[in-house]
């Protein structure tokens, strides 16, 4: 860890407006909750305000156009979290593995290697894979034939990066991640399934991030593509021939079918389901939990299943609760008629006779 960074210092990286002592020195990065008299945290909105500059904290990131806070310095900028992440990296740099082959890695003859890589132990490179300027590959990692692998990649350990696969320059790829492994793919015969050969590949672009234990299939014939910038958690499931756009947000265990083409800054929030050979718009958020059985075709908030309009989605979830209670009502509302009928009855029998 990096300590005893000034304000001044810190205020220069992030290109903000200092309010209070320049000279401060903070030594650690710290939530509100968390932070003692030597930290540095942030108030993400003018909500959190009150609560950081009540902190112990030293100095706190706040949004542009803050008051000023007697005995508080406070660094003001336009995105308070975008900020404090570079401080985050400041102060807590990540220290990749330097240039180099460990040893007991195994690389094959034909596989090209930049000078400045680094290949971690027990690593194992197939034939005629290319390794560009500057990528790390942490131990245990595996990377099939004919693959691409960009600039500045991060690999790390136990990843599987199956052959013909492209991945971009500035990719993170997190631990046990799979990628390319077979399309679940099968015709049926009879009783018997029969399975597609899957001979495509996948196409990983640049500034993407792979989440921890995801897995992300190759296409059948042709390519299954993830979008410049675009951000996959942990545990989730990409199938064969999807296409995903730039600037997404694909979140915990989801799972999305094949064939399925998802949008550009497309969110889809954990747990939800896309069902195969669908599109989803541009600029959609799915909320958790959602089952997508067909085509969103107009930007929006979506949630739940069957899918709807996320407004119409809060309407029904309030009235679902209220279902007991309504229920007692009509109960109630039917036991009445029914005396009424009962009533009119009598009285329709007396004027018969």
């Amino acid at each position: 860890m990096t300590k005893n960074k000034t304000i001044k210092e810190i205020a220069s990286l992030i290109g903000a407006e200092l309010l209070g002592d320049a000279k401060l020195c903070v030594n650690d990065v710290a939530s509100i909750e968390d932070a003692g008299p030597e930290d540095i945290t942030f108030a993400a909105t003018r909500r959190n305000f009150t609560g950081a500059t009540t902190s112990l904290a030293a100095a706190i990131i706040v949004p542009t156009g803050s008051p000023e806070v007697q005995g508080k310095t406070l660094l003001l900028v336009e995105n308070p979290t975008s900020a404090f992440a570079a401080v985050i990296d400041l102060i807590r740099p990540l220290i990749h593995p330097g240039p180099g082959i460990d040893a007991n890695a195994s690389i094959k003859e034909t596989a090209t290697i930049a000078a400045d890589a680094s290949i971690g132990a027990s690593a194992i490179i197939e034939d005629n894979t290319k390794i560009a300027a500057g990528v790390v590959i942490y131990p245990g990692v595996y990377i099939g034939k004919n693959c691409t692998i960009g600039e500045k990649t991060i690999i790390y350990p136990n990843v599987t990066i199956m052959e013909d696969t492209i991945v971009g320059s500035n990719v993170i790829i997190h631990p046990s991640a799979v990628i390319g492994s077979d399309g679940y793919g099968y015709a049926r015969v009879g009783t018997k399934n029969i399975k597609i050969p899957q001979r495509g590949r996948v196409v990983i672009s640049d500034e993407v991030e792979i989440g921890a234990g995801t897995t992300i299939d190759r296409a059948t014939i042709g390519e299954t593509i993830i979008g410049r910038g675009t951000k996959i958690d942990n545990l989730t499931q990409i199938a064969h021939n999807v296409t995903i756009g730039e600037d997404s947000l694909i979140v915990a265990q989801v799972g999305i079918s094949g064939s399925t083409k998802v949008g550009s800054r497309v969110t889809i929030a954990g747990q939800s389901g896309l069902a195969g050979h669908i599109e989803v718009a541009n600029d959609c958020i799915i909320g958790a939990r959602s089952g997508v059985t067909g085509n969103i075709k107009e930007r929006g908030i979506y949630t739940g299943y069957p899918l709807m309009p996320h407004s119409r989605w809060l309407r029904t979830q309030g009235a679902a609760a209220k279902l007991p209670e309504m229920r007692k009502k009509l109960l109630d509302t039917e036991a009445r008629l029914r005396k009424l009928e009962e009533r009119l009855q009598k009285i329709d029998g007396k004027e018969t006779k």
